[in-house]
This record gives structure tokens, C-alpha cells and sequence, in this order.
């Protein structure tokens, strides 16, 4: 992104003649884990035209809202909208209307990084976790984990990542395990789903 927004603003400010910063602030990222920040991030950014007073949700042309929405699944579409849908329900029906009613409540946070302080507060501790593991997995020792055949480990995997709270980089740090292994253990469920 960095590389994007210098060679974009160079461009710019030749052709116009100009000087100085195109942008007003750098660019940030944050890694979206659990599935009550990336809902309200979703819902964050829809309703950005509303705070700003520009638009409606459904009516702002440069917004993804009415991909998720749109009927015809068949339709190149800008964004995969299965996986956001598919956290309200299977039934894609359902979900859409579940999705349009989520939209229409008013956001509880004035930026990403409120919603982020929401997130790390309902997360759930190490210790937590590990409990978890040892009374309903039933898995004494946590590190043997690391040594199971990897359909077996990955299986394991994704019974921890469906608890409320659990974030990939902890399930990597309480396992010993890379992330990258636990995102692809999670991308290997949903594919199987």
C-alpha cells in the first residue's frame, strides 16, 4: 500500500502540477480475527456514508452493501460476500435479511480502532482457552497437539477456533503452532463446509 500511494501521488501531483501530500494520513492495517469485529467493521463501513450525511446505505454507489444483497449469485461481483452471509445464516434467504437488519442498527463505535478495543475485551484469556481444551477436548498435554497426523491436528484446530473469543494468534501461541497452519486448517474447514 505504501508503494501504491507514493508512486499514485507522484503520479498525480506531476500531472496537476502540485506539491506536498495527496493523503492525509498513512496507511494502517489491522488483522480482523474474530467474527463480532469483522461484523461491525462490516457494518462500520457501510454506514459511513450515513455519518457523513452523503447518503443512505442502500443508496451509495460506491459502497459494497447491495452486492450482499444482490439476487443473482451468477453475477461477477467485486467481493465475495459467502463468507460475511453465511455468519447470519446458511439459508442465503435468511441471511440477507438478517444482514439488512444488522446494517440498519446504529454502530456502537465511531472508528475501527473502538471496535478493536471491543474485540480485545471480549476475548477470551490463554488460560480460558487451555481449560477449554483440557475439559471438553479432553487433551492433557496442549503441545502433543503439534505431533498429530495434520487432518487429525486440523480438526482439533477448528473445534478450538469455533470458540467465542478465540483468536488465531492465540490458538497458534497456546499450540506452538505457525499461524499460517491454523489459517490454513480454518480455510481448509470452510472450503470442506
Amino acid at each position: 500500500m505504501q508503494s501504491l500511494q507514493l508512486r499514485y501521488s507522484s503520479y498525480f501531483n506531476k500531472k496537476y502540477e502540485r506539491t506536498g501530500h495527496l493523503f492525509e494520513n498513512r496507511f494502517k492495517s489491522k488483522t480482523v480475527e474474530g467474527e463480532i469485529y469483522k461484523l461491525n467493521l462490516v457494518r462500520y463501513i457501510h454506514q459511513n456514508p450515513v455519518k457523513a450525511g452523503i447518503s443512505k446505505i442502500d443508496t451509495y454507489n460506491w459502497s459494497s452493501y447491495n452486492e450482499y444483497l444482490e439476487e443473482n449469485e451468477e453475477k461477477n461481483k467485486l467481493i465475495d460476500t459467502k463468507e460475511i452471509l453465511e455468519m447470519f445464516s446458511l439459508d442465503n434467504k435468511d441471511a440477507k435479511a438478517q444482514f439488512i437488519l444488522f446494517n440498519q442498527e446504529s454502530y456502537k463505535f465511531k472508528n475501527s480502532e473502538e471496535l478493536l478495543e471491543y474485540e480485545m475485551k471480549n476475548n477470551l484469556t490463554d488460560d480460558e482457552i487451555i481449560y477449554f481444551i483440557k475439559e471438553y477436548l479432553k487433551i492433557e498435554n496442549i503441545q502433543e497437539i503439534q505431533h498429530y497426523s495434520p487432518n487429525f491436528r486440523d480438526e482439533i484446530i477448528c473445534k478450538i477456533s469455533k470458540i467465542k473469543g478465540a483468536t488465531q494468534n492465540q490458538i497458534s501461541r497456546i499450540l506452538g503452532l505457525n499461524i499460517r497452519i491454523i489459517q490454513r486448517a480454518m480455510q481448509k474447514k470452510n472450503k470442506d463446509i
